[in-house]
């Protein structure tokens, strides 16, 4: 028995460990898609971005991107239900 539950606390281990790793994937390619859909449409239009104004949207993504990825998958599992 003893082995039993050391064998089942490790699977909940490995599962919850990838888990994790999966939601870190995730919210770093929502990071990368709100990157590029705040930095590819101005020169589309044929206008720069100034150096300045890129720090500040790798900044915002860095801040906004875990509420994002959460938001998103929150989103996914209501149209789940339905």
């Amino acid at each position: 028995m003893i082995g039993q539950r050391s064998s089942q606390n490790l699977h909940g281990v490995v599962l919850g460990s990838q888990t994790s790793m999966e939601m870190h994937i995730f919210t770093g390619l929502v990071g990368i898609q709100m990157l590029l859909m705040n930095t590819l449409d101005p020169p589309l239009r044929g206008d720069a971005i100034a150096p300045d104004q890129l720090t500040i949207l790798f900044r915002q993504v860095q801040t906004t991107k875990a509420a994002k990825a959460q938001e998103l998958l929150a989103k996914r599992s209501q149209n789940k239900e339905r």
